[in-house]
């Protein structure tokens, strides 16, 4: 709504990691919260909450077998809702992804 201007780009896409390491073994991948900032106007309350979504979180178990090189794709996307009141800037921000082995 309001003054939502479409852009030109490519395809929007989640954002995809790989976590590597022994085959098999058992690893706790866990996403951080995202804030989207508005770097344009830097106003605190120009902040944007981002509902993120991601795959293979929680315990997991890397492929392939013991004694070779294992891997798990992680792919977190957002959702972000824009209002006739959003500040218009450009929007930026970071989360944080963490593997650890079990």
């Amino acid at each position: 709504t309001g003054a939502v201007v479409a852009l030109a780009s490519t395809t929007p896409s989640a954002a995809s990691f790989t976590v590597g390491g022994e085959g098999g073994q058992l690893v706790t991948v866990s996403v951080g919260a995202l804030t989207l900032a508005n770097l344009t106007s830097g106003s605190p309350s120009d902040n944007l909450p981002v509902t993120l979504a991601a795959t293979n979180t929680g315990s997991q178990t890397l492929s392939g077998a013991l004694n070779t090189a294992g891997s798990l794709t992680v792919a977190v996307g957002g959702t972000v809702i824009l209002t006739a009141t959003t500040t218009p800037g450009a929007y930026s921000g970071s989360f944080t992804v963490t593997a650890a082995y079990q």
